[in-house]
């Protein structure tokens, strides 16, 4: 099984607010994914406020998360792009950079979207679990 996060997904991971970061832990014991897909835009969404914040130590949080054996870091190409062209112009409510990583969700030939978007749950390109 592949899943793909999204940003919020992976900061819960990492930063574990409450009461985020205990739905996720939840779920990652109840699923046995075989690799965790995110994409480059992920990797640069998470690390906007660690940079802007000046903490360094979170930053080498987010890094370290992104370089291990089970996350697939991808980066955006042309396909990913048309499919997002394609999500954009059938949801109109779909805002790019949602449509972005539902795009390289699909493309990596993910078995479902983690995400905590609730406007995301009326697609059904494909699954989407909201926590």
């Amino acid at each position: 099984m592949r899943i793909y996060f999204d940003s919020a997904i992976v900061i819960y991971l990492i930063e574990q607010p409450t009461p985020f970061a205990s739905a996720v832990n939840r779920f990652l014991q109840s699923v046995t994914a075989r690799e965790y897909v995110c994409s480059e835009m992920t990797r640069a969404e998470c690390m906007i406020a660690p940079r802007r914040a000046g903490n360094r130590i979170l930053e080498i949080e987010f890094e370290w998360f992104f370089r291990q054996s089970f996350v697939r870091l991808l980066p955006l190409t042309r396909s990913i792009f048309d499919r997002t062209i394609e999500l954009r112009a059938n949801h109109r409510h779909l805002k790019t950079p949602d449509a972005l990583h539902l795009a390289t969700a699909i493309e990596a030939g993910c078995d479902g979207f983690r995400t905590n978007d609730a406007r995301l749950s009326s697609l059904n390109d494909i699954p989407i679990h909201q926590i």
